[in-house]
């Protein structure tokens, strides 16, 4: 069976407090009372609240992985620049003082 997600345990949540609300009275005695369901309604209210900050922590995760790839694609390209550069203009028995093992 697969794991519900989140608006799915949260309506289901919204649900159930409406009965207890509802049947408070009868249900008390079972130990479903006026506690119980303010507990229940403040588990509620931070899963909500935890699930906003992971949203924002994933947006924010999107953001600086995209700036990582970009500064790294920059570096990558101005190495390359650099390594053209250094075999036009360094003895082949050089490149190894500048980490390029190619051998022409």
């Amino acid at each position: 069976m697969p794991k519900k997600g989140l608006a799915e345990v949260i309506h289901a949540a919204e649900l159930m407090l409406s009965g207890l609300k509802a049947h408070q009275s009868e249900l008390s005695s079972r130990g479903l009372d006026a506690a119980f369901i303010k507990t229940m309604e403040d588990l509620m209210k931070d899963l909500v609240q935890a699930n906003n900050l992971q949203e924002k922590l994933k947006a924010d995760l999107k953001t600086q992985t995209a700036k990582v790839e970009e500064l790294m694609s920059n570096l990558q390209k101005t190495a390359s620049e650099a390594k053209k550069r250094v075999k036009l203009d360094v003895q082949s028995s050089q490149w190894k003082e500048f980490g390029i093992e190619d051998k022409r």
